[in-house]
């Protein structure tokens, strides 16, 4: 079996010794020479992903094409379905993934709680939305191509128009959202197979950094508080996406508590930072279980193997040297599990993440905090 994967970062990089635990052919389609996934493939096409000839190429002869990333243009995955490329995602899952104004339509006609919101395309339509919230903060998207707090910006409209970044007034449509005063955010990471078989992970807290994500617990603390079992809450609203929209793959949905309630905030059909985790701390990691549903393979068990597991992002900044602070931060416990992208250093850029598992959480938060702390360059 031959499997194509479109985009050369850390995703498509943790993928490769899945596929060769599994014994599946790749091939990879990857922005630039040396880049995360080129360092680590033998079968390598360099070049964009919206561009269509490298796109064919890429497909010719496989069994299976996926994604690292969303952002293969829709129109372009819909062509080669037509060609008779088999893709997972499909288009017509895709799409709810590439474009938020789709997914907020969609997640309310399927009565998934979600943040109010609407289209403007100007100033005063950002003041008309506030307004009728009563809410002096609203919250602006660009409906595609955002990604890792890109294409989001918080807003107080009594900053005035004069405050707002170059990209929220080209004049295109923009996604308003009321700001959600959040307890805290949680991710559920579910898998559905091409056969419609459908596992999920335990939920996770996410802990952000400048829009960013820094730290994931797994499973998140205190999922049932009162009468709200929120482990349930959240598993089964990305079910019924995963099943309602026919993901084939990954489906994270990242979702905002606000008091007894969950509101969906982003999703994403491919395998998930929230679930890096997954590689030390569950049976079946999130890489191998994308691949066997893209590929027909039954789902491996999605059970934990520790009661808790940290994972921590290394984020770069001045200063960042991987390679002479790697042997200090492997001193620290010999229990963290160390993963490097092969990327170079820029300020806010993930390098890498630190999984530790075990049975105290507050010891793991501490120690996984002074290793990426370490690996950052950070005194």
């Amino acid at each position: 079996m031959l499997v194509g994967v479109v985009g050369g970062g850390q995703l498509a990089r943790m993928m490769a010794p899945e596929f060769q635990k599994l014994g599946i052919e790749a091939r990879v389609l990857v922005e630039e020479s040396g880049s995360s996934a080129d360092q680590v493939y033998g079968d390598v096409i360099v070049g964009s992903c919206d561009d269509m000839q490298k796109l064919e190429s890429l497909a010719s002869d496989l069994d299976v094409l996926t994604f690292e990333h969303e952002h293969v243009p829709n129109e372009q995955i819909s062509a080669l379905e037509r060609a008779k490329v088999v893709v997972y995602p499909c288009s017509s899952a895709l799409i709810y993934a590439q474009d938020k104004l789709k997914m907020r339509k969609k997640l309310m006609q399927m009565n998934i709680p979600s943040p109010q919101f609407s289209v403007v395309n100007d100033f005063s339509g950002i003041i008309e939305f506030a307004e009728n919230i009563k809410s002096d903060k609203v919250v602006l998207k660009a409906a595609t191509g955002g990604y890792d707090g890109k294409g989001v910006y918080v807003f107080d409209i009594r900053r005035g128009a004069d405050e707002l970044p170059e990209w929220v007034l080209r004049g295109t449509e923009l996604l308003v959202e009321e700001c959600i005063d959040f307890s805290r955010e949680l991710c559920a990471l579910v898998v559905r197979s091409n056969a419609g078989e459908l596992v999920h992970y335990d939920v996770v807290e996410t802990i952000q950094r400048g829009g960013v994500c820094k730290t994931v617990i797994a499973p998140a603390p205190n999922l049932k508080q009162g009468a709200v079992d929120f482990q349930e809450l959240a598993q089964t609203m990305a079910c019924s996406i995963a099943q309602e929209l026919e993901v084939v793959g990954v489906l994270a949905v990242e979702m905002f508590q606000r008091g007894d309630e969950l509101l969906v905030n982003e999703l994403a059909m491919r395998p998930h930072n929230s679930g890096h985790w997954t590689i030390s701390g569950a049976v079946t990691s999130q890489f191998e279980n994308h691949i066997r549903a893209v590929c027909g393979l039954a789902l491996g068990s999605t059970a934990r193997t520790s009661k808790w597991t940290v994972m921590e992002n290394i984020l770069g900044q001045e200063g960042t040297n991987l390679g002479n602070a790697l042997p200090s931060a492997l001193e620290i416990d010999s229990r963290a599990k160390v993963n490097l992208y092969g990327k170079s250093a820029c300020s806010g850029r993930k390098l890498g993440h630190v999984n530790i598992s075990g049975e105290d959480l507050s010891e793991l938060l501490s120690v996984s905090g002074r290793i990426s702390s370490v690996l950052e360059g950070k005194k």
